[in-house]
């Protein structure tokens, strides 16, 4: 069973709502979407298609569908008009190991390791939730200015993105072991 929590914020109403952009949650997006893959059916592309469909809601089945083959998670026909669920397809955390090089022990203990940033001790957890709502909160004004006459200007995101923020994106980053 997939932990969800590392996707968390890219799933809305039980349907994936955004593909992410850092390669581990994508290998936990398509290791989650595979546990929703029935394993005893082979489907026709468009049944395939309408199943992703249902499971996501950014309205791109062909990239999921390419990225479960890359990853060896679905297995097609030889004509490509057939798509099931791999029968010998890797782990959570075989997949984790061969494309990001994180073993799921090691990634759990490194989660929890404490650093300190500007005097405040923060796990790598931490580190990580705080730069993604950043990176969020820069997403909304980057589309808010695309679909409105919002008086931010362009300039003003641009120096949002560009300036590191000592609260969510600090300069130096000290392990407390001193190790870097």
């Amino acid at each position: 069973m997939v932990d969800i929590k590392e996707i968390k914020g890219y799933l809305d109403h039980g349907k994936l709502s955004a593909y992410p952009t850092k390669r581990k949650k994508q290998i936990i997006a398509l290791a989650w979407i595979s546990e929703h893959i029935p394993a005893d059916r082979t489907y026709s592309e468009k049944e395939f298609n309408a199943l992703l469909s249902e499971l996501h809601s950014f309205g791109d089945p062909a990239l999921l569908r390419r990225e479960l083959f890359d990853h060896y998670i679905i297995e097609r026909s030889i004509e490509g008009k057939e798509y099931m669920l791999a029968s010998n397809r890797p782990s959570l955390e075989e997949l984790l190991l061969k494309y990001c090089g994180i073993e799921a022990e090691e990634k759990n203990a490194d989660a929890n390791k404490p650093m300190v940033f500007n005097d405040m001790e923060l796990s790598r957890n931490d580190l990580d939730a705080a730069v993604e709502f950043r990176n969020e909160v820069l997403t909304s004004a980057v589309e808010e200015k695309r679909h409105s006459s919002s008086k931010t200007s362009w300039y003003s995101i641009a120096s949002w993105v560009s300036a590191p923020s000592k609260l969510l994106v600090p300069d130096i980053v000290n392990d407390t072991s001193g190790a870097r």
